[in-house]
């Protein structure tokens, strides 16, 4: 194994900023790098990755939240303007008649 597969990855991408890294461009399999074994056993990484998972997923609540709230507002609107054609419409209606 070379100098590159005990410290590079494919997450993480070559330590030695080579362009022909072995093991991010290339076939070799590294073992976990630095970074790698940082991130699996430090629990404030581990917690920081949960609160961003957790504000990926409000982000994705409060997205649906607006998208529904515009189609409501939409709608509200169409259904003005319909019932606002009714009205203008029965008005014509009893003063041709009238």
């Amino acid at each position: 194994m070379s100098v590159h597969g005990t410290h590079c990855c494919k997450k993480h991408g070559c330590k030695y900023g080579d362009d022909d890294c072995s093991v991010y461009y290339g076939p070799e399999e590294g073992i976990v790098c630095e970074s790698c074994d940082w991130e699996a056993n430090d629990p404030e990484y581990q917690y920081s990755v949960k609160l961003e998972e957790e504000n990926k997923a409000m982000r994705a609540a409060l997205e649906w939240i607006a998208q529904v709230e515009t189609t409501r507002q939409e709608y509200q609107a169409t259904a003005k303007g319909v019932l606002h054609q009714f009205t203008l419409n029965a008005l014509k209606k009893d003063h041709n008649h009238g």
